[in-house]
């Protein structure tokens, strides 16, 4: 991809205000989302759902199981995870901007929390996800909020790389076309740590053969998860 910044400063103060490009055939327009990925992006609640989980530490399994969740508002919603015998593992609390982890398995989570901005802290520090996107990613949906914050489309032969960004993070949303639509859907979510260093969180949809979303650097936590009725 080539370097945005400088270019983007230049034109904007030439030009006015430009809340983005797309580079097509050299000439800057205002980036738009590609209709196929339209489908994609949706409003994070209200919404409910179940889905067989497997978490992963460090690669190792720590724990297979099924799981339900409920987002009724913005700032509140619930995720249980149980065993096919019916013994809850982790319960996932968000009201407001309290975040609770009750179970077995919550003993060897990081410590999660909602912070400034309603961003999730994993450790006590911010990450890049809103605990109000949280629902949007179990529902195997991008948030709807990501939209206005497309600052770049490029597409190379049969792969779409959008650019989002915003003041507290970057994302990077990449796309395979097929012969019959989009494979795999994976956004990158990329923050500023400490000065110079950056952590990240990748999120992938279902897309082609695969069925399972995965949920990857939490940490040295990852998640899969596939609906229960494409078992």
């Amino acid at each position: 991809m080539p370097t945005r910044v400088p270019h983007l400063v230049l034109v904007a103060v030439a030009a006015g205000a430009l809340a983005g490009c797309q580079t097509i055939g050299g000439a800057p327009t205002q980036a738009r989302l590609p209709a196929v990925l339209e489908p994609y992006f949706a409003t994070c609640t209200p919404g409910d759902g179940a889905a067989a989980a497997q978490v992963f530490a460090d690669g190792s399994l720590l724990g297979s199981a099924q799981g339900e969740w409920v987002a009724k508002a913005k700032d509140s919603w619930e995720a249980v995870i149980e065993t096919p015998l019916g013994n809850t593992l982790l319960t996932v609390v968000r009201s407001g901007a309290t975040l609770t982890t009750q179970g077995p398995l919550a003993q060897r989570l990081p410590q999660l929390a909602v912070g400034e901005a309603g961003f999730l802290e994993i450790e006590g520090v911010r990450s890049g996800l809103r605990a109000d996107e949280v629902p949007c990613l179990l529902d195997f949906k991008l948030p709807a909020a990501w939209r206005p914050l497309l600052q770049e489309v490029e597409g190379k032969g049969s792969k779409i790389v959008a650019h989002f960004a915003d003041a507290h993070r970057d994302i990077d949303l990449t796309a395979i076309r097929d012969r019959v639509g989009l494979g795999e859907v994976c956004a990158v979510v990329s923050w500023r740590r400490f000065l110079v260093f950056k952590s990240s969180v990748s999120y992938c949809l279902p897309g082609g053969r695969t069925k399972q979303a995965v949920l990857s650097g939490v940490g040295d936590y990852s998640l899969t998860w596939v609906r229960l009725d494409e078992q």
